[in-house]
């Protein structure tokens, strides 16, 4: 699998475990010593903390939310680190996330999470576009 492919692999798992609420998908992604940060909530979490997280609340395809699912940006400086700028939701938060993967063998996996938010208006008057 070319790096690409295999990036792209991993971030369909990551979109599809988030929407979904599939934390044993979303957890193939994650790397076991990941750190994933809100600074706007002051949130720090490890990895079982945020699949906790994600399982624990009702699922945006539960929901009946729209998929927001876009990566906005994608740059690998070396063969086995990457970054990637992505769009996704769950509303009324439309969240921009920050992911630093790290690849060992032909797996890509998240190694850090930073993320922020905008509020969608109550209206949905940007449903699917930007925020």
């Amino acid at each position: 699998m070319s790096d690409l492919a295999g990036l792209a692999a991993a971030m369909d798992a990551y979109f599809d475990g988030i929407h979904f609420g599939d934390t044993e998908l979303l957890g193939s992604v994650l790397h076991s010593d990941i750190r994933l940060e809100c600074p706007r909530d002051g949130l720090s979490l490890g990895k079982a903390e945020y699949l906790a997280l994600v399982g624990g609340r009702p699922s945006p395809a539960g929901r009946g939310d729209e998929r927001y699912d876009k990566v906005l940006a994608l740059s690998s400086a070396t063969p086995v680190t990457a970054h990637v700028r992505a769009r996704l939701a769950y509303l009324p938060k439309v969240f921009t996330d920050e992911l630093v993967f790290v690849r060992a063998g032909d797996r890509w996996q998240v190694i850090a999470k930073v993320w922020d938010y905008t509020l969608e208006p109550e209206d949905g008057s940007t449903a699917g576009g930007s925020p």
